[in-house]
């Protein structure tokens, strides 16, 4: 085999080298640089989200919302307290009715003593008029209907009163709940406090923003810079064509050939040293605007504004479970607070049928003292029997009223409880916990995402593909220039040689012509292009 031969063999080994070389190194750096590009988009959208989950009005309808159920925790604290009144009333006004209606049974048994020994005063009195005797009589079944009455009422109020025992002890929980919401309260000013921090924040961002519009301008151009490899890659090609034909071509033709491919191998390996020259820097300032970038996006993680987002967070989801936890406890003591109202509803009904009784002993305990004073000496026991009566019968009265007044208190107050303790409108916690939740959530997903597009692993991929282009430069300097023929003998070459102007139409690049044409001027071929092969 020929000197000229293994030169043009070897030559094409370089160039099958130089262009797995671009398929690799090259190509994949750009495609390392467009998944950059494709991030630093993801990182735009992650700042846009920060800002807009951090902007002023975002802000400002959170902390409108906050003070928001500031107010309605007021209305708690004070409802509740007045429910914790309303149910010390209810306690007292029936330890009240109690003691009336001992009262009550011990006046009853009183009268009915009392009436019987008027039937015995007024059968002993000679000018026995029967008004006494009359008015025992009567006076008898009234205070058994009386007393009856009274049992009544008694057994309603037992029943409310044990009623009132289990809503008591929900009014209890009730009203701890109540105070736990309270002491939130006192903390919401700290709370509302801590996003006045948001200038420190406002301004990390925008620098993260600058940092990613600079690697955004040193990516483009990185890509710039790459674009030749694709272009060289065809080149290679057109040298390989080149040197096959030569292999098998008469010696001017093929000293040609060799000399036209060495020289468009070595422009190509000089292009992708520039472009390689050119990429390099730019790789070590992507890497040191990622690292400022990191450093950035951990201090904006570390700022009061956003460290606070969690503790806020965490303070509106347990003040709406307050709120949902006095929801369920209004809900499941509406209808014990129903029933208690029917008790004392009823209880009170009972106590009307007492006072109605009353007024009929009155008036009947009135006849007997006027016709008793009228007998004389006589009626004197008589007239001391009817007054015994009719005060007994008053004071029965008396307190059948009180017991009445107060049943209907009681059934007012459990009225009045229901309607207060009846579920509300907790609407505005439920808008400050969503609210603050896709505050604090958008911020989180874009820290989150802009902590991993700026982490130590996001630039591997650059870090590997500027290792591979430096180790491409050093491949490409310590082999130097592509080798040509020593002597070539062109004599008889024409530029018009059909094989040569094959050759020069093949070209994609103007710059491949020029080279084409430079290289057989120097060689001295005689000038006889074809323009028209040429130009195809």
């Amino acid at each position: 085999m020929s000197e000229a031969s293994v030169a043009i063999r070897k030559l094409r080994r370089d160039a099958t080298d130089i262009a797995r070389a671009i398929e690799t190194v090259f190509e994949g750096a750009s495609m390392s640089v467009f998944d950059r590009l494709a991030e630093l988009r993801q990182m735009a959208r992650a700042l846009e989200q920060i800002e807009r989950a951090a902007a002023e009005e975002s802000r400002t309808l959170l902390t409108r919302s906050l003070r928001d159920a500031g107010g309605y925790l007021d209305d708690i604290d004070g409802q509740y307290t007045f429910l914790e009144g309303v149910s010390g009333k209810l306690h007292l006004n029936a330890a009240k009715i109690r003691d009336l209606l001992h009262q009550q049974r011990r006046n009853m048994r009183l009268v009915s003593m009392i009436a019987t020994n008027a039937q015995v005063v007024s059968k002993s009195i000679e000018l026995n008029h029967g008004s006494l005797a009359s008015f025992a009589e009567q006076v008898i079944p009234i205070i058994s209907s009386a007393s009856q009455a009274a049992t009544a009422v008694g057994d309603d109020l037992m029943r409310a009163d044990a009623q009132l025992e289990t809503v008591a002890e929900r009014i209890g929980v009730l009203s701890a709940c109540a105070r736990d919401l309270k002491a939130m309260r006192a903390e919401l000013p700290d709370v509302l406090g801590s996003f006045g921090h948001h200038d420190a924040f406002e301004k990390a961002v925008v620098r993260i923003r600058a940092a990613s519009a600079q690697l955004s301008e040193a990516l483009s151009a990185s890509v710039s810079s790459l674009q030749c490899g694709d272009a060289s890659r065809q080149r290679l090609e057109h040298v390989d064509a080149m040197l096959a034909l030569a292999e098998d071509a008469p010696p001017g033709l093929r000293d040609a050939l060799h000399a036209i491919a060495a020289a468009q191998f070595d422009a190509t390996v000089d292009e992708l040293r520039s472009a390689v020259d050119d990429v390099l820097p730019r790789f070590a300032a992507i890497a040191s605007i990622t690292a400022t970038a990191r450093d950035e996006v951990a201090r904006l993680s570390d700022l009061q504004f956003t460290t606070s987002l969690d503790a806020v967070a965490d303070f509106v989801r347990a003040m709406a479970a307050g709120f949902d936890r006095l929801r369920d406890i209004r809900i499941a003591i509406a209808p014990e607070m129903e029933t208690l109202t029917d008790s004392y509803v009823q209880s009170a009904v009972s106590a009307q049928r007492i006072a109605e009784f009353d007024d009929q002993m009155f008036h009947l305990g009135v006849n007997a003292t006027l016709v008793s004073s009228k007998i004389g000496e006589q009626g004197r026991a008589m007239v001391e029997v009817s007054h015994q009566l009719r005060e007994c019968t008053a004071a029965i009265g008396r307190a059948s009223a009180e017991i009445v007044h107060l049943a209907q208190l009681q059934e007012l107050n459990a009225v009045l409880f229901t309607v207060l303790a009846e579920a509300r409108d907790d609407s505005v916690a439920t808008s400050a916990t969503s609210m603050l939740e896709e505050m604090a959530g958008s911020i989180t997903a874009g820290l989150s995402t802009a902590g991993r597009l700026v982490g130590r692993d996001a630039f591997t991929p650059l870090d590997t593909a500027r290792a591979n282009l430096a180790r491409f430069q050093e491949k490409t300097h310590v082999e130097g220039r592509a080798d040509r023929p020593e002597h070539p003998d062109v004599t008889g070459l024409r530029a018009d040689d059909r094989v040569l102007q094959k050759v020069r139409a093949s070209y994609t690049m103007q710059s491949e012509r020029d080279l084409h044409d430079q290289v057989l001027e120097r060689l001295g071929v005689s000038s006889g292009a074809d323009p028209g092969l040429a130009a195809e």
